[in-house]
């Protein structure tokens, strides 16, 4: 049974042009959209956020208002009350099977309980990648490690959304990077393979392109910052996740035994 879902478009009020190129592949999709009007960097002071900030360097003002624009959707997937909220940033380009291949990813996203949805990755070769469900000939839904950047579309079941307003509403992270730490919130991050959202030709970030700094102090701070977080994700997924097994296990054992 397909689940029920909406989907919604990040889009700042000036930006009509990305609106109406978004619209059109949309509707080319066979789908409709609700807009949500995102929050402009423009009114964001970077200093409101800084003592939340969990990065190694501060975030920027585009940032943030990126990050709270996905909060805005985050509530409303809540509010609408749909299984899942499939939100696209207005950059993002559908391939011509989306909405075939992503309802048959809902419907095993439900079935196998699975949270959160990706549908672009990048850097493919630096990553582990794990089949988890064929979705077509050419598409699966598949575990990548460490979890991709981009964030131009996915999807997010409704508990999921729920949880991310109450642990992970405050900007502390690029919402980018946030996703890759799976270890703050008790859902997967899943991928659609090969992808299904590209970033639409000739258009360009409104968050900006952060240039490598030659100060010496922040270069050491990236790179404490990077071994904190392959330290966690090791920690995530051979640790942590060995002892949930173990754990489940003898729930199942007790349980068992109780029984009979």
């Amino acid at each position: 049974m397909l689940p029920s879902y909406a989907i919604y478009v990040i889009n700042l009020d000036r930006s009509q042009d990305r609106l109406q190129r978004i619209t059109q592949t949309i509707k080319d999709a066979g789908l409709s959209f609700c807009r949500v009007s995102a929050v402009d960097g423009t009114t964001i002071d970077p200093a409101d956020y800084k003592a939340d900030s969990a990065y190694y360097q501060g975030l920027s003002a585009n940032e943030i208002a990126c990050y709270l624009s996905h909060v805005k959707c985050w509530e409303r997937i809540v509010e609408d009350q749909v299984d899942f909220g499939i939100i696209f940033e207005d950059d993002a380009h559908l391939n011509e099977n989306f909405k075939q291949v992503i309802e048959k990813a809902l419907v095993e996203a439900a079935y196998r309980n699975y949270g959160f949805l990706k549908f672009s990755s990048n850097k493919l070769k630096k990553k582990k990648k794990t089949i988890l469900a064929a979705l077509s000939k050419e598409h699966a839904l598949v575990k990548l490690t460490p979890v991709p950047v981009f964030t131009n579309g996915q999807a997010v079941s409704k508990a999921a959304a729920q949880e991310l307003i109450e642990t992970c509403s405050t900007p502390q992270l690029p919402i980018d990077v946030l996703f890759r730490h799976e270890w703050l919130y008790d859902f997967q991050v899943i991928n659609v393979f090969p992808d299904i959202v590209r970033t639409a030709p000739g258009t360009k970030t409104t968050i900006g392109n952060r240039k490598s700094s030659t100060n010496p102090i922040r270069q050491v701070n990236k790179q404490w910052w990077k071994l904190k977080f392959h330290l966690k994700l090791y920690w995530h997924l051979y640790v942590a996740g060995e002892k949930k097994k173990q754990f489940s296990a003898e729930k199942l054992e007790r349980l068992s035994n109780h029984n009979h």
